[in-house]
């Protein structure tokens, strides 16, 4: 995990304060969401171990809901998404797939984690996608 370093955020979104940099994105802490800017790179499962270890010094280790904009992102192969799901449950409560209308790269993957493991759902709109995960967020786990 040499690629990851913990800095403080310089940027204009909610009450970020830090922001992790990994080999595989730019992560910050926005009112209790992790939003992940991917960098435009193909994922591999090593870099994958990184996101998640950089989610958990970020959320402090309970599961905070992910915004993971995926505009500039190549993709990964079947071993990163394997070890992407492997790690899901447990690591983040809900997830918001920030795309362009026209991408493919996510494949079928976006439906089976919403069915499977965690409330998923892909946007086009920032906006939309942090209020999909705001209502996660506040939601009463009982109900």
């Amino acid at each position: 995990m040499a690629g990851r370093r913990i800095l403080p955020y310089r940027g204009r979104m909610g009450t970020a304060r830090e922001r992790v940099v990994t080999d595989h994105g730019i992560l910050v802490l926005v009112d209790g969401i992790v939003v992940e800017r991917v960098h435009p790179i193909e994922s591999t499962p090593e870099l994958i171990e990184e996101e998640f270890a950089a989610i958990e010094a970020l959320s402090g280790g309970s599961p905070p809901p992910l915004l993971l904009d995926v505009r500039a992102w190549q993709g990964g192969g079947l071993l990163a998404w394997k070890e992407a799901l492997g790690r899901l449950r447990g690591a983040v409560s809900a997830i918001a797939f920030l795309t362009d209308e026209d991408t493919e790269v996510l494949g079928p993957w976006p439906s089976v984690i919403d069915q499977l493991l965690v409330p998923a759902a892909v946007f086009t709109d920032e906006g939309e996608a942090m209020g999909f995960l705001a209502r996660e967020r506040d939601r009463d786990p009982t109900s």
